[in-house]
């Protein structure tokens, strides 16, 4: 189950999608900053997935808290309004 959803998770990263002039919109619409810890979120998720199939509970405990790491720090940045517990201010 935790390889399925982090799997999913990967796979939803929606700058992979993107035909080339979308690609290329989207990324002069978001920030530098945004797009880097969106991306270190799609990796964590991968490397969780990974760690999952092999079944290494260290692995999967240590990829789990890098990923929710990277959900704070990208919602305490650009997410306030939605999440206002996210605002470090």
């Amino acid at each position: 189950v935790i390889a399925e959803s982090a799997t999913s998770i990967e796979q939803s990263y929606i700058l992979d999608k993107q035909a080339n002039q979308e690609h290329e919109e989207l990324h002069k619409s978001l920030s530098p900053e945004f797009i880097k810890l969106d991306h270190a979120f799609h990796e964590e998720a991968k490397n969780l997935a990974l760690a999952a199939k092999a079944k290494n509970p260290a692995k999967i405990a240590d990829s789990f808290a890098r990923m929710n790491q990277s959900c704070m720090e990208c919602h305490s940045a650009f997410a306030t309004r939605r999440f206002p517990g996210f605002d470090q201010k």
